[in-house]
Order: C-alpha cells, then structure tokens, then sequence
C-alpha cells in the first residue's frame, strides 16, 4: 500500500540524514489513461483519494497539463522542469512556508438541479478561471455527464465561471438520477493520446501561475 511505501521510506530517509522529522511523499497525478486505449481513470483518482486521506501525502499537480513528446506520453524536457516547479511549490508551501498542507485546485462540493450543476473547488490561488492556458481547448471544459450505465449523455449546453471557486454546468435537459459528473476524463471515442493537446484535459485552473516567474 503507499502507506506502507511511505513508512518504509521514511525510515530510510530519517536513518540516513538523522532528522527527527518523516518527510513528505509528494506525487503527481497521473493522466495518460487514455493514451492506453482505457476510459477508466482509477490510478489517478486513488492518488487523489490518498492525499485526501493522508496528511504526508502531497498531490502537486496533474500531469495532463505539463507538455509531452511525440510519444505523446512522455515529458518533454520543459514538462519534466514545469513538473518540478509544481512539486517545489507543494514542498515549499507545506514543508517551509507552513501554510498548512498543500492542496491542489480539487471539487469540494457539487450541487445538482434540473436546470444546471454548480462544482465548488478549493482554489489554491483565486480567482478560478476557464481558458486555454495550459491545455487546449476541449469540449465544455473537459466536463462530461454520464448516466447510470456510463453512457456520455449530451447534455451539457455551457460551462462558466459563477464565482471565484465555482462553476455552473448548465444542462439542456435534467440529468438522470443515477448519474455521473466526470472531469478531465475524456469519453470513449477521443483519441488515445497524452497530454495537453490531445490526451484527457481540463480548461479550469487557479490563477497561481500569473505569480510564478522561472529563469533559466
């Protein structure tokens, strides 16, 4: 279990550099489902889950966003550095600055009517935003609605920014008791790549990166 990965490597660790204090296990969240042919996405949201659950568990970033080869899987070399600018930021904050542990832009809490869904996140840094910064442009925002049996319904008619944390789904029809909200998954027929172009994205982000400056 990462449990016990992160016991084992905090004894490691304290042996060997003799501080009294476990360090943290910071990961990136995994995005290439996809590029594998798969519509699940159960590694990546038990990473999410884990942090959740474990105070010593960083979760940076996810990696659909940093910038990948003609493998479409692999990092380019400015995605592994982008990757690690992200992971500096979540030790920094949480280990140096003490502000707590740190948290991604993550959903909080989802709210359903017949008419629209309002997603509240936690936003690192506000204001929440919708554009193509950092990945390209996908439908209604990387947001798909499922029903029951996980069948993609068309639905979804506009997705905005209704406040500094949240945003409204709109629906042009009430969705189905038993279904589903997914975000940066994709739906069967995309094509199967990685990535910030092609692969399984998101066009929601926190306005963190408009203070970041990286000089080579």
């Amino acid at each position: 279990s990462i449990g016990d990965l992160h016991e084992e490597l905090a004894r490691h660790i304290m042996q060997t550099t003799g501080q009294a204090w476990a360090p943290y296990l910071v990961t990136y969240q995994v995005g290439t489902h996809r590029r594998y042919g798969l519509d699940k996405m159960w590694v990546a949201l038990q990473q999410w889950r884990s942090s959740r659950l474990h105070e010593w568990h960083l979760l940076a970033v996810p990696v659909y966003a940093m910038p990948v080869g003609s493998d479409n899987l692999h990092l380019t070399a400015e995605g592994y550095w982008l990757l690690g600018e992200y992971i500096a930021r979540a030790i920094h904050w949480s280990q140096y600055r003490k502000q707590g542990k740190w948290r991604p832009l993550e959903p909080v809490d989802v709210a359903w009517s017949s008419t629209h869904i309002d997603v509240r996140f936690y936003v690192p840094c506000k204001p929440l935003v919708i554009d193509s910064a950092l990945c390209a442009t996908v439908a209604h925002a990387g947001f798909v609605i499922r029903d029951g049996a996980d069948v993609v319904l068309d639905i979804i008619s506009n997705v905005a920014v209704l406040s500094d944390d949240t945003v409204r789904i709109t629906l042009s029809a009430p969705a189905p008791a038993a279904a589903t909200l997914t975000h940066a998954r994709g739906k069967p027929g995309d094509a199967n790549l990685g990535g910030p172009v092609g692969g399984p994205r998101s066009n929601v982000r926190d306005s963190h990166g408009l203070y970041d400056t990286a000089l080579s």
